[in-house]
């Protein structure tokens, strides 16, 4: 599956927040973790995430996270 590159720009845009040393401050998020039928596909698209869209970001100390679609889920993200 291929992720457009407005992504790539958009995470380009937030890029800034490395130079300001901000980047842990940063959550990156997927959803759609409770839908058993595509978890394959979005581990794909993780994947694909994580080794190029959000690299710097990573690299820089952004954390990763996944929504389950639960009020728990956004709670631990939120608290971090």
């Amino acid at each position: 599956m291929e992720i457009s590159l407005a992504l790539t720009a958009e995470a380009l845009k937030l890029s800034f927040v490395c130079v300001t040393g901000a980047a842990d401050r940063v959550r990156l998020v997927t959803a759609m973790w409770d839908d058993v039928d595509i978890v394959s596909d979005m581990q794909s698209m993780e994947d694909q995430l994580k080794s190029t869209h959000w690299k710097t970001l990573l690299r820089a100390g952004a954390c990763y996270e996944h929504f389950h679609n639960t009020r728990e889920s956004a709670w631990e993200i939120d608290s971090g």
